[in-house]
Formats: structure tokens, sequence, C-alpha cells
């Protein structure tokens, strides 16, 4: 495991970071998404079965809930809001398919617990290399990864499941109904477990390209060392010296290079389908949110409900930090890619000509490695978020509510 103090971080910082990835253990922790742990006693990390057990229990609960939930939401959402079965049909529909979702994840985490167990494992091999580029890197580049992540928990987590609260509180409050209360609790335990993987997933994927980052800084300096040095003037075997300093240093980051470039192929294996169905469950989330806002103005212009616009507004906030979780996945991701090309960009542009052969190998071969690695690290392709695929989830989402007011007009 990475050793802070060893490196020379501030011991602010790394009380920031202690309390973050603390509160997110504890989550996953009590909500059964946690089967591996760190033991003291072999300094590696190993598969708890008692966890695994714990989580199968959730598991099971999960399955439980989709044949529960299915026909028992349809009824009571008709009873609440006897108009139309349009809102029963697709709250039934957007509940079991966020319960088949956390059973998914559930399921992954048990049948990949191993392989998990390995990942992390394989986080520590290069702690002495981590070590040093920590030591390097300045404050401004310590505490940019803490405040994407506060960013990723404080708005896109706490925020969101806050506004979820107060809308259903407000809805509950409105109907007078202790079932849709009851069905409040059921919606909304889904989205806490969805909303913890993803940052397990977002925490990750921000550690490779903060480390890509600090990668890619040394190399810069490695550059302007070559370019400040007079080379041409050097007597031989001070230049021979000097190359074969950089040459070791070239080595070990290429060596680290390969490291960030399995490990990230090795996550994106394990988590990939998961945050492909978080996308989709969002996506049904919102048009669900948008559609029912509607429904309620029906309401309140049949005068069966007084609409509460605190209400609609929680909503639209709703939908606003659903997306702002997925769109940061989006930075990041895109951030690597830049990265990765960085890297390249970077050994193109060192001065080898005056260097000796062992310096102009090592950049050769550190080229060659990124030509084959590009495509692994670029596998990350699938937590890019462009504004395209944005745009078009956005009308997507506003075809089907048009698609829905006018099957719910019609009927």
């Amino acid at each position: 495991m990475l050793n802070f103090e060893k490196a020379g971080v501030s011991p602010r910082i790394i009380k920031l970071y202690r309390i973050l990835i603390g509160f997110m253990r504890v989550i996953g922790r009590i909500f059964g998404l946690r089967c591996v742990y760190y033991s003291y006693k072999s300094q590696r990390f190993e598969v708890s079965k008692l966890d695994v057990i714990y989580t199968a229990v959730y598991f099971i609960f999960s399955c439980l809930a989709i044949t529960y939930l299915m026909p028992n939401t349809f009824d009571g959402m008709q009873k609440i809001m006897p108009i139309s079965f349009v809102p029963a049909m697709i709250g039934s529909i957007q509940t079991s398919l966020n319960y088949f979702l956390i059973a998914f994840i559930y399921f992954m985490e048990m049948w990949n617990s191993k392989k998990i167990r390995d990942y992390l494992n394989n986080l520590s091999e290069m702690s002495e290399i981590e070590e040093s580029l920590l030591k390097n890197a300045t404050f401004c580049e310590l505490m940019n990864p803490w405040l994407y992540l506060l960013f990723k928990i404080g708005i896109c987590e706490i925020m969101c499941l806050a506004v979820c609260l107060l809308n259903f509180y407000f809805i509950v409050k409105e109907l007078q109904s202790l079932l849709f209360l009851f069905g409040t609790l059921l919606t909304i335990y889904p989205y806490i477990v969805q909303f913890t993987i993803s940052t397990f997933i977002y925490m990750n994927i921000l550690r490779t390209n903060f480390f890509l980052k600090l990668l890619n800084v040394n190399l810069t300096q490695i550059m302007e060392k070559i370019q400040k040095s007079n080379v041409g003037n050097m007597k031989e075997f001070q230049r021979i010296t000097f190359s074969c300093d950089l040459s070791d240093r070239l080595d070990k980051f290429a060596i680290y290079y390969n490291y960030l470039s399995t490990v990230t192929k090795e996550y994106i294996n394990l988590y990939s389908w998961q945050l492909t169905l978080m996308i989709v469950s969002n996506f049904l989330a919102t048009t669900f949110q948008l559609f029912m806002q509607y429904y309620f103005s029906q309401l309140q212009i049949r005068g069966i409900m007084k609409l509460n616009v605190l209400s609609g507004i929680l909503s639209f906030l709703y939908c606003i930090f659903g997306y702002t979780d997925f769109l940061l996945h989006g930075i990041i991701g895109h951030q690597m890619k830049n990265e990765t090309k960085r890297t390249g960009l970077i050994l193109h542009k060192m001065p080898i000509h005056q260097m000796d052969i062992r310096f102009r190998r090592s950049i050769e071969m550190f080229s060659l490695q990124i030509l084959n690695e590009i495509p692994g690290i670029n596998v990350s392709g699938m937590f890019i978020l462009d504004l395209g695929l944005i745009s078009s989830i956005i009308a997507a989402i506003s075809n089907y509510i048009v698609i829905l007011i006018q099957f719910d007009q019609a009927i």
C-alpha cells in the first residue's frame, strides 16, 4: 500500500483523503458491497467469507424484491393515481429494473471477489515508484483528485439522495398515503447502492488518471533537464553517465506505464457492465421523473391534488445531479485518454540526437510500448461520455416523454 507519509504528502491532505475513503468504505460495508478486506497480518487484501455471505443476503433480498415489487408497485400506484395506468406501469417497470440492476451488482461483487482482491493487491506492486512520483507533486496536483472526489460524493450523491427524499416527502405529504411512503423507501434504496458502486469505479479511474498526470510531469522534467544541459560540450564519460541515469528513470517509467495499462484493463473488465447498466437506469429514472411532473400537473388541473412547485424543482435538480454524476466519469475518462496521448507526444519531443545509444533505445522501447498499450487504456472509452452522447440521451428522453404523454392522452 502507498505510504503517504514516506512520500512527503501534507498531513492535512492525507487526513482529507482518509476521511472520504473511510466514509465510502463504511457505506460499502453497510450495503454489502465490500467482499474483500485488508489484512494487516499478511499486508494484503483477502476475501472475507462473512462479507460474501452478507452480500449474498442482499442479493437474495433483491431477487425476491423483483417478484414482489412488480405487481405491488403497479397496484399501489394505481390506487393512489387512478386516472391512468401509465404512471403505475412506468413506476413498476423502473423499480423492478433498479432491483434487477442491484441484484446484478451484488452477484458480480461475489463472482468477481477474487479478481477484485487480485486487482487491489496489484495496486501495491508499484508503490515505490508511486511514492517517488508523489514526492515531486505540487499541492495543486495533490488537491485536484480530492476536489473531484469531494464533488462526486458531496454533490452528485449526497445532494441527489437528499433531493430525492425531499421530493418524495412532498408527494407523500400531498397524497397522505403510508403505502406510498413504504414504496418511497424501497425506491430510494437501489439508488444508494448504485451511487456507492459508481463512486468505487470513479475512485479507481481517478487514481489511474492522477498517476498518469504525475508520470507525464516527470517525463517533462526529464525533457527539460536534457534541454537545459549542454550535452554536446560534455566529456564522453559524463555524457554516458548522464544518459544512463536518465535511461534508468525512463525504463522505470515504461514499466510503470505498462502496469497502469494492465490494471486499468483489469478494472474495466470488472465494472464496465455495471456502469453501462447504471447509465441505462439513470436514463429511465430521468424519463420517469419528468413524466411524473406532467402527470401531477394533470392531477392539479382536474382538482385532484395541488401541485407543489418545490417538488417540480427538486425533480429537475435530481435529473441534473444524476447526469452530472456520469459527466464526471466522462470528464475523467477524457482526461485519461488525453494523458495517454500526451505521454507519446512528450517522448516524441525528447531531444535524443546527442544522447547515448542506451537512452535512445529506452525512448524507442517506451514509444513502441505506448503504441501497443494505448488501445488497452483507450478501452476506458466506456467511461467517456462526450457531448454528442449526452445530447442524444436528452433527445431520446424528450421523444419518450412525448410518446408517453400521447399514449396517456389516447387512453
